[in-house]
């Protein structure tokens, strides 16, 4: 079976069915391969290693923040059940509020601008929220590592 699933993904993938995207994931742990083992099974949303299109939704949750490029092919929206002959991700959408994050922030806001003052709040509310897509693998081979920054 699991013959048949690597030589379907590599079909998938000569047969450019496939894409690639940059994520982000975050862990207290640091390793040099990502592996479906150490996934929680107990987890609401079912076992899969987790991320996020924005490193912004992963900066809370780990002392390592992993660059990865994932390799995804015929993917389903969450909750709609995965079928692993078929599928190799779910993915969601969700927001993060990045308006605390003043570094991330000061580049855009007017140099005059002062946090009691709420004359530019509409000009730059925009910022404050990131839309983000969550990204639930379901195989270990389908994620690259690319980097690791330690915070």
């Amino acid at each position: 079976m699991k013959l048949l699933l690597e030589n379907w993904r590599q079909y998938l993938v000569n047969e450019r069915q496939c894409k690639t995207v940059i994520a982000y994931h975050s862990s207290n742990s640091k390793f040099d391969k990502f592996d479906m083992g150490f996934a929680n099974p107990e987890d609401h949303a079912g076992k899969g290693l987790f991320f996020a299109s924005h490193p912004f939704a992963v900066r809370d949750e780990g002392k390592y923040i992993y660059k990865v490029k994932l390799n995804l092919c015929n993917g389903v929206r969450y909750p709609e059940e995965l079928d692993p002959t078929i599928h190799n991700y779910a993915y969601d959408f969700a927001s993060y509020d990045a308006s605390y994050d003043v570094p991330a922030l000061v580049d855009v806001l007017p140099s005059n601008y002062e946090e009691e003052d709420d004359a530019y709040t509409d000009e730059w509310s925009h910022l404050q929220e990131i839309k983000v897509t969550i990204y639930k693998m379901l195989n270990d081979e389908d994620v690259e590592i690319l980097e690791v920054e330690e915070r």
